[in-house]
């Protein structure tokens, strides 16, 4: 099982993984975790040859904290229920005028909080298998020509940067596993790997 978890201060997680430990430690043979620094969400560019050259990136230390207020937090909620609501139909429920809910979704938009509107797609229905992988590099320095030679593949989807076991992982979008096992022997050939490890996203 894998389980990511959003939180604002690392005791917040600590606390969480003693509850874990408390109720189901009889259950749990080992346990990892890694602090994620960066995740790269790449478009689904394996579903054609001619693809979209965008990328997002959540998850930046650089960048300085924002806070929302009351009228966002309400039109946030409501796009996780529906992203496709009209503007119309969203200043109707939350009882705002639909130029006061424009502003603030393009606020929202500037200020990359949203930061893209994108299609859900389940894998399974297309006959595609989701795999993600862990690896280690030999010459940890050679990590972000490794991120770069990722970025330029139709079928990766994730790359995540985090401290932790791992220097670096990614996801992949295969039509079979062998499609998968070549491509890491591309990246072994070009890259000195000391370890990989193949997670099968069975479900998410």
């Amino acid at each position: 099982l894998v389980v990511l978890f959003w939180i604002k201060e690392n005791q917040e997680f600590f606390l969480i993984l003693d509850e874990i430990n408390r109720q189901f430690s009889e259950s749990i043979q080992e346990t990892q975790f890694t602090i994620v620094n960066k995740i790269y969400h790449l478009p689904p560019n394996y579903l054609s040859d001619t693809y979209p050259d965008y990328s997002y990136l959540i998850g930046n230390s650089e960048q300085k904290l924002l806070s929302i207020d009351e009228i966002e937090t309400l039109i946030l909620k409501e796009l996780m229920l529906d992203a496709r609501i009209p503007i119309l139909a969203l200043a109707k429920k939350l009882n705002y005028s639909t130029t006061n809910i424009n502003y603030h979704l393009k606020k929202l938009i500037k200020q990359k909080i949203i930061v893209s509107f994108i299609p859900v797609m389940d894998h399974t229905k297309l006959n595609l298998t989701h795999f993600k992988i862990t690896l280690n590099l030999i010459n940890p320095s050679k990590k972000n020509s490794l991120f770069q030679f990722l970025k330029q593949s139709t079928r990766v989807i994730y790359i995540t940067e985090s401290y932790g076991k791992y220097d670096l992982e990614f996801e992949f979008i295969a039509e079979n596993i062998n499609q998968l096992l070549n491509y890491i022997e591309e990246i072994s050939m070009q890259f000195a790997l000391k370890q990989h490890e193949i997670i099968f996203n069975n479900k998410e």
